[in-house]
């Protein structure tokens, strides 16, 4: 079912991306619980501000994809939404690369490559199928994603770092 002749996607076609963060949660209830202890037992250094940027990781997606059906029109969002799909699924392949490097199971890799991966081929197949993206768009998505992936990740935490900064000085403030 392709776009009308204003470039606006089926609206079955937008409510699927509903699955994106979706998917994001899943992944990362399985990946946050043993993360800690996995980067531990590898000599990673990891602290309390990384379950900051996991949550900030996990909630940031749903007014991604709100925007993108809430505007249906604007192809950029729509786009952005596919391109954080493809980013989760180059997420699967990191972690499966970690499980064969360090031999030692890495905690997302479950739903990384059995979840994540899928529904970004679903997604994207899907999407070129309706031609509701045009294929040179879903091919900038597809490599803005994983592109992102160190990008996105030292932004989360150093957001993680400053918010977990902030909080106890909120908490003095509240107390005074």
């Amino acid at each position: 079912m392709p776009t009308d002749s204003a470039g606006t996607a089926p609206q079955s076609s937008l409510a699927r991306l509903w699955m994106i963060p979706l998917a994001i949660l899943i992944h990362n209830i399985e990946e946050y619980p043993r993360i800690v202890a996995f980067a531990q037992r590898h000599g990673i250094p990891i602290r309390r501000p990384v379950g900051i940027a996991v949550a900030l990781a996990t909630v940031l997606p749903f007014p991604l994809v709100y925007a993108a059906i809430r505007h249906p029109h604007n192809r950029r969002y729509r786009q952005a939404a596919l391109a954080l799909s493809a980013l989760m699924a180059a997420n699967g392949g990191t972690h499966l690369a970690q499980t064969v490097l360090l031999r030692d199971y890495s905690p997302g890799t479950i739903t990384g490559l059995g979840l994540n991966l899928p529904l970004a081929l679903w997604l994207y197949r899907t999407t070129a199928r309706e031609q509701a993206l045009m294929a040179h768009e879903l091919r900038q998505a597809a490599l803005l994603g994983p592109g992102m992936m160190g990008p996105a990740a030292l932004l989360l935490q150093l957001l993680g770092w400053g918010i977990d900064r902030l909080l106890p000085r909120l908490a003095r403030t509240e107390r005074q």
